[in-house]
């Protein structure tokens, strides 16, 4: 499973059962526990600036906020409902074909923006 990154843009690629074992953690997620998902960095980024090995997802107030911190690299903040929108986005069936993806900024309403 790969975490790429450029400067304005994040996308997170893997198998359908990598991609489901995120939804259901992120599914799980408590106040008292934060989740990291860890990422494999070897192989190119391209088209992409970087690999990041991890993702640390906490829940907080207000909509998910995406930011990259020094010591923790990127962090995903938000309430209960916005990770849910996030967590759904790695809702695929089985059966998914290879380059099945889904857009954060387009499957938001203006309620979670």
């Amino acid at each position: 499973m790969k975490l790429y990154r450029t400067d304005d843009e994040t996308s997170i690629s893997g198998t359908v059962a990598e991609l489901q074992g995120i939804r259901n953690r992120l599914n799980s997620l408590s106040a008292l526990n934060p989740i990291e998902l860890n990422f494999d960095v070897n192989g190119s980024a391209t088209p992409y600036e970087k690999l990041e090995p991890t993702l640390t997802v906490r829940l907080g107030r207000g909509p998910a906020c995406l930011s990259l911190d020094d010591k923790l690299g990127l962090v995903l903040i938000g309430d209960k409902e916005s990770i849910g929108v996030f967590s759904s986005f790695f809702d695929f069936e089985n059966g998914s074909i290879s380059g099945s993806h889904l857009h954060w900024d387009e499957c938001l309403s203006l309620i979670h923006i």
